[in-house]
């Protein structure tokens, strides 16, 4: 996702456990480093059970910000809202439609499984292994191609559009 959105990213939201193994490993400021852009603010959300990793979180990651998620708070989408804002300043949010919409309960969408939207999007074959480094750098140049493809058809159709 950072990849296909660089250029949009204010800030990211991300589960502990998930935010965690992303800055252990350092695979977001690699990547980020590859593309050339600025690490954005992260907003971690952590549930009740999740206190070890957050204390371990908070001694490794100070710098970045986390809220507890919890379903019987009334307050939380205030709360939620008000650390988003100090993380990004330019959102645009409706604290009384949130809280309404958190009071009402509704069902939000299922959130996407990372690999089924991979295959969705074409990034992946279905079934594919993508447990090795290999399969990364072949996957990576497979896109490669396929964005170099679509690039060429883009700039083709300028042309075609320019003349016309």
């Amino acid at each position: 996702m950072v990849c296909k959105f660089k250029n949009n990213f204010e800030v990211i939201i991300a589960n502990i456990h998930l935010l965690y193994q992303i800055l252990s490993r350092e695979t977001l400021f690699r990547l980020c480093k590859r593309l050339y852009i600025d690490i954005p603010p992260l907003l971690g959300l952590y549930t009740k059970g999740d206190e070890k990793i957050k204390e371990e979180f908070e001694k490794k990651y100070s710098q970045y910000r986390l809220i507890e998620y919890d379903e019987e708070d009334d307050h939380f989408p205030e709360r939620y809202i008000h650390a988003l804002k100090e993380l990004y300043p330019d959102v645009v949010v409706d604290v009384n439609k949130a809280t309404e919409t958190w009071l009402k309960g509704e069902e939000t969408k299922e959130l996407i499984e990372a690999r089924k939207w991979l295959e969705q999007e074409g990034f992946i074959e279905p079934g594919e292994k993508i447990s090795q480094k290999e399969d990364y750098r072949k996957m990576y140049f497979k896109l490669k191609k396929r964005y170099d493809e679509l690039l060429s058809y883009v700039k083709k159709l300028a042309e075609f559009a320019k003349n016309e």
